[in-house]
């Protein structure tokens, strides 16, 4: 009878093992990760401003297609230099040698060519005074030159412009009516600067400097279109030469063609050396 009643119990579960139990806790824990890593992801993508970085993409994207526009147009505009053009007043100088020394820079970038070197070598020439450069597109360069000047003949090995400045070209030109300088070095521009104002001050009583010469003791003489010298010393210069202007412009002048040599390093007077002898009148 015990044993029937116990038969009418409903059945009880087989009680699990223990790594079965264990299997179950752990797999609940690792859903439970999952879900926490997928949430923090969500969050962390719902954080970044796309909008913004979208934007900041395009505008990027656009400045690297203009960049590379401006590079294509820059290849497309540098073209080389295929001409040379040479303008100026020039009468020491031909055009073809300047086209032929600056044959080296064609073919050069329109944009890169060195331009200070160029000029810089074209100055170097004795008779060039200046040079200006100008590009031209697509492919010209434009070269004016202005040429120098001569002022006077120097120490008879060289030139002097109106600006005192020394130059030598390789042969001396034949200039009629060009005085002749003679200096010591680095004093060409002083004797350049008296010749002028003298000849201003001379020219008014009909006399032309022909040369001029200032000796390293610092004398100065000058000699005239009628083959005489006036010799005016180194002290007082101005004022021998006043007094002379004066001799001349009141008695010397009708006796010009018989003077020799006019010394006026004198403190009262001038010395005259004639050419040929004179009367006591004359005298």
């Amino acid at each position: 009878m015990h044993r029937s009643k116990s038969l009418l119990q409903p059945p009880r579960s087989k009680p699990p093992k223990r790594g079965a139990v264990a299997l179950q806790k752990k797999s609940g824990g690792g859903a439970t990760a999952l879900q926490r890593l997928t949430a923090v992801a969500v969050r962390l993508m719902g954080a970044i401003p796309w909008r913004m970085g979208f934007l900041h993409l395009s505008i990027f994207c656009f400045w690297l297609v203009l960049l590379s526009g401006f590079i294509h147009a820059g290849r497309w505009l540098d073209q080389p230099i295929t001409r040379i053009e040479v303008s100026g007043t020039l009468q020491y100088i031909q055009h073809e040698d300047i086209k032929r020394q600056l044959e080296q820079v064609l073919q050069q970038s329109f944009f890169t060519v060195d331009l200070l070197t160029v000029q810089q070598e074209l100055e170097a020439r004795p008779w060039v005074d200046e040079v200006r450069l100008t590009r031209q597109w697509p492919g010209t360069l434009k070269v004016n030159i202005s040429e120098q000047v001569p002022a006077a003949f120097w120490n008879e090995t060289a030139l002097v412009n109106a600006y005192g400045e020394v130059f030598q070209p390789d042969l001396l030109p034949a200039i009629q009516g060009l005085p002749h300088l003679h200096s010591p070095e680095g004093l060409a521009a002083e004797a350049l600067s008296r010749f002028v104002a003298w000849q201003r001050q001379l020219g008014a009583i009909d006399l032309q400097i022909h040369s001029m010469r200032l000796e390293a003791r610092g004398s100065w003489q000058i000699a005239f279109s009628g083959d005489w010298i006036l010799k005016l010393g180194k002290e007082d210069i101005e004022a021998r030469l006043q007094r002379f202007i004066s001799l001349y412009g009141k008695r010397l002048y009708l006796e010009a063609d018989n003077i020799l040599q006019v010394d006026a390093r004198y403190t009262q007077g001038v010395a005259v050396t004639w050419k040929e002898p004179v009367t006591p009148v004359q005298s």
